[in-house]
């Protein structure tokens, strides 16, 4: 499947990022389940209970699976992505990080 690329810089190392511009439902499912892992749903008298709390630690984790979906290349090379990307300096991250969370706020603006 194609599907709209969208090219960055990274303000200090000049490094080239290519990131997807959006998920399918399938990659975002991917994401939310780190969430979910640690959640469980009983019913009771027909209604669903829920049960269980979100470790900090799975935020972290699902930006870096949201790296992984969504960043295709840094400075064209494609193996690694998470480590290069963690490899940046902090605010080169931040900002990449940034671009991901633009690319998807955007794309929600446009589906209304």
């Amino acid at each position: 499947m194609d599907r709209p690329i969208k090219e960055i810089i990274t303000p200090i190392g000049k490094n080239k990022i290519i990131i997807k511009e959006w998920l399918t439902g399938g990659e975002a499912e991917q994401i939310e389940d780190i969430f979910l892992d640690d959640i469980s749903v009983n019913v009771s008298d027909g209604k669903p209970q829920q049960s269980g709390n979100v470790k900090a630690n799975k935020v972290r984790l699902a930006t870096h699976k949201t790296i992984e979906l969504t960043i295709i290349s840094i400075d064209e090379k494609t193996d690694d992505i998470l480590n290069r990307t963690l490899n940046l300096r902090d605010k080169d991250y931040q900002f990449i990080l940034s671009e991901i969370d633009k690319t998807s706020e955007l794309n929600k603006k446009k589906e209304k």
